[in-house]
């Protein structure tokens, strides 16, 4: 699933431009990026919209649910730590500026006031559960990546997981109920949840358990919730405008499905394959840059510097901590070795 990759190299490069723009220009980027396209949100909706489509072949992968959650737990904690030490160190050495801060200001405040709960609740990667906030502003994601897998989890343990068009449509109803009644929420949970259910039909039309037009009526009604959702959420106030909401909703979707479709006649480029491949690393390291690193007199300097830094940053962190931390999930997961064939795709509709 070349693919998947070039397509999470794309989301990254995306997330990435985002924050640039919000460090260099926050005045003038925030108000167009708000009104115009949020570079940030269309980035995490592909993020997640491939997420719902790797998850359903990992599970396949496992021959238990244990074996998928150690994996995960490989997949994403190891490195995750060493950036919330990285982050942690910044703070306790006061090295985050004001002007390019980590996290929200709740977050800081919570630093000073109750250091050691905050950052205790964080190595949990869902510190909300603990009354905190993210030490690293993107850290948000994870807390929804990891909701998205117990919810496959339960599907899975109640034999629900194969019922994926009706999944998919249901959680599209709880995104425009969402926005329906969440006038002025500021976190849309149910469209993220919602986006990450797509990519598992997205998967049935990949594996041939979907027919190519059950996929598009399925993904036509889901860019159509996802536009309801959208409105309600801009008519109660949410800080996107409408446009921008259904640019970084709406699209990730259509990016994904024609993705999907060309699949087997896509070329991907070696460089988005690879930049796909570290995206984790790229995703995590990249906010710590941007505040460690200030910036020059020069724009495009700067830009180069920033870039620069993360990617060869995020290839060391992936070669010495991410690669290895998977490779020892899959060791531990399975005992016929990583070359053993992979169980058949059980069917989905």
């Amino acid at each position: 699933m070349a693919f998947i990759d070039a397509l999470r190299g794309v989301a990254v490069l995306f997330v990435v431009a985002h924050h640039v723009g919000l460090y260099l220009n926050p005045m003038g980027y925030m108000p167009w990026a708000f009104a115009n396209f949020d570079m940030g949100q269309f980035g995490v909706m592909v993020f997640f919209v491939c997420s719902g489509f790797v998850i359903p072949a990992s599970l396949q992968r496992n021959t238990s649910l244990k074996d998928f959650w150690v994996r995960r737990f490989f997949r994403l904690y190891p490195l995750y730590w060493v950036s919330a030490i990285i982050a942690t160190s910044m703070y306790v050495l006061h090295a985050v500026p004001p002007e390019r801060p980590l996290s929200h200001q709740p977050l800081q405040e919570l630093m000073v006031a109750e250091p050691l709960k905050t950052v205790l609740a964080n190595t949990t990667m869902v510190p909300s559960l603990f009354g905190s906030y993210s030490l690293i502003a993107p850290y948000w994601t994870l807390e929804l990546e990891m909701l998205f897998y117990v919810l496959v989890s339960v599907l899975a343990v109640t034999k629900l997981a194969s019922r994926t068009v009706p999944v998919v449509l249901f959680f599209m109803a709880l995104a425009v109920g969402g926005g329906v009644m969440a006038f002025g929420l500021e976190e849309p949970v149910p469209v993220y949840i919602a986006a990450m259910f797509s990519g598992t039909v997205l998967y049935g039309l990949h594996t041939g358990t979907l027919s190519s037009r059950t996929v598009l009526g399925v993904m036509g009604l889901s860019v159509a919730a996802l536009a309801t959702a959208a409105f309600f959420y801009a008519k109660g106030g949410i800080i996107w405008g409408l446009g921008s909401m259904l640019l970084a909703w709406g699209g990730p979707i259509l990016l994904v499905t024609a993705a999907t479709f060309l699949s087997r006649s896509l070329t991907v480029p070696s460089g988005l394959l690879w930049l796909g491949r570290i995206s984790y690393s790229v995703y995590l390291m990249h906010l710590l840059l941007l505040v460690a690193i200030p910036p020059t007199g020069n724009i495009v300097t700067t830009i180069l510097v920033w870039l620069a830094a993360i990617f060869l940053v995020s290839a060391v962190t992936y070669r010495l901590v991410e690669r290895p931390a998977m490779n020892l999930g899959r060791r531990l997961t399975s005992p016929r070795g990583d070359n053993a064939p992979s169980p058949a795709p059980a069917p989905a509709s």
